[in-house]
C-alpha cells in the first residue's frame, strides 16, 4: 500500500471545424492504492478537485444574449473550481494475459464556480464502469531494465 498525490495539468481541445484551445484544467487528486500479496488483486481510494480556467468553463456554461430566451437569462462563466470528487476503483488478474477493472466515482458541483449557470441542472452526479484488458500479443524476447 502506498499513497500519492497527482498534479495532472491539461490543456484541452475541440477537434470540431480544426483545433481550437479551449483553455485548461487543472485536476490535483489524493491517491492511496492497495495491492495483495499475490499481486491479483490491486485497487485504490482518491479524492479530488477540478479546476479550469474561464475558457473551458465559457464553453460548458456561457449563454449568449442572442441564445438567451426569457426563461434562460445570459450569463458569462468565471474560471475556477469545476466539480470535487471521491472515487474507488479495483482490478483482478484473471491470467496472465486477462485482468479485469471496475469503478464507481462520484461528482459534486455544489461549490463550483459556475452553479448559477442556467446551463447547471445537477448539483452531483456519479458514474461507474468495467472493463477487461487482454493481452493478444507478446515479443518473443522480454525487454531487460536496468
Amino acid at each position: 500500500s502506498r499513497g500519492r498525490m497527482d498534479l495532472p495539468l491539461r490543456a484541452v481541445f475541440e477537434a470540431r471545424n480544426g483545433m481550437r484551445n479551449q483553455g485548461w484544467t487543472f485536476e490535483p487528486k489524493l491517491v492511496y492504492e492497495m495491492r495483495d500479496a499475490t499481486g491479483v488483486w490491486s485497487g485504490d481510494a482518491h479524492i479530488g478537485a477540478v479546476v479550469g480556467h474561464r475558457k473551458i468553463h465559457a464553453y460548458f456554461y456561457d449563454v449568449l444574449p442572442q441564445y438567451a430566451p426569457l426563461e434562460r437569462p445570459a450569463y458569462e462563466a468565471d474560471s475556477g473550481l469545476i466539480l470535487s470528487r471521491i472515487g474507488f476503483s479495483a482490478s483482478r488478474k484473471i491470467n496472465e494475459d486477462v485482468r479485469v477493472f471496475a469503478f464507481v466515482r462520484y461528482e459534486s458541483y455544489a461549490n463550483a464556480a459556475n452553479r448559477d449557470s442556467p446551463l447547471m441542472r445537477r448539483s452531483n452526479g456519479s458514474s461507474g464502469g468495467i472493463a477487461v484488458a487482454w493481452t493478444f500479443k507478446r515479443s518473443a524476447r522480454m525487454a531487460v531494465s536496468n
